[in-house]
């Protein structure tokens, strides 16, 4: 969907968790009038989803994932 990828690409792409955290409020408000359960979920969410970021940058592509297989699989 436009707000997975808007999130994805935007969040995720951060090279701080600082820029981060306000991008993901920048997406957050901009989805707030047409998908407010969505917004309000980001809002929730927000520590736990750029948690990744509080460590390492070179640790960050093996724990940003959620998925325990797909890092196994890979």
């Amino acid at each position: 969907s436009a707000a997975e990828s808007a999130i994805r690409d935007t969040d995720f792409a951060q090279e701080t968790a600082k820029s981060a955290r306000e991008q993901r409020r920048l997406v957050a408000n901009h989805f707030r009038a047409s998908m407010p359960k969505l917004s309000k979920l980001m809002d929730s969410a927000d520590h736990e989803a750029l948690k990744y970021m509080d460590f390492p940058r070179a640790h960050w592509l093996q724990i940003h994932s959620t998925n325990p297989l797909e890092r196994l699989n890979a």
